[in-house]
């Protein structure tokens, strides 16, 4: 129970890419301020 309030469970959104792609990777974000659903969406720059 309230999971999303106490941060904790599965982590189940991914962003998935290649190895050569991964090299490129300046940063990754998880937005866990923004509410909608129990995901919270992740950004990725590269």
């Amino acid at each position: 129970m309230r999971a999303w309030q106490r941060n904790i469970g599965w982590r189940i959104d991914y962003f998935l890419m290649s190895e050569a792609i991964s090299r490129r990777v300046k940063s990754v974000e998880i937005y866990n301020t923004i509410l909608g659903s129990d995901h919270a969406p992740i950004g990725v720059d590269l």
